[in-house]
């Protein structure tokens, strides 16, 4: 299983969808504005995200063991559903 964005460290406006990792199906670390995370999975924890910041996101759809929408993470003004 691969990892996505382990290494980016910051993206605007953009959209992660249909991934997969153990941690952080959709992105792992870093800081995020106004993206949408949609359909993505963690085999542990994090299906969205994990260890990041999220400033005006949507998470929408992830899954996972745990924290399908985002783990160890800030979210700041984003919905998850």
């Amino acid at each position: 299983m691969h990892r996505t964005l382990q290494t980016c460290k910051f993206l605007i406006d953009c959209h992660l969808g249909g991934n997969g990792a153990d941690y952080g199906g959709g992105a792992w670390g870093g800081t995020l504005n106004q993206c949408l995370l949609s359909n993505n999975y963690c085999n542990i924890y994090g299906g969205g995200a994990w260890e990041g910041t999220l400033n005006n996101c949507l998470l929408v759809s992830n899954g996972g063991g745990r924290g399908g929408g985002a783990g160890v993470c800030v979210l700041n003004n984003c919905t998850v559903s």
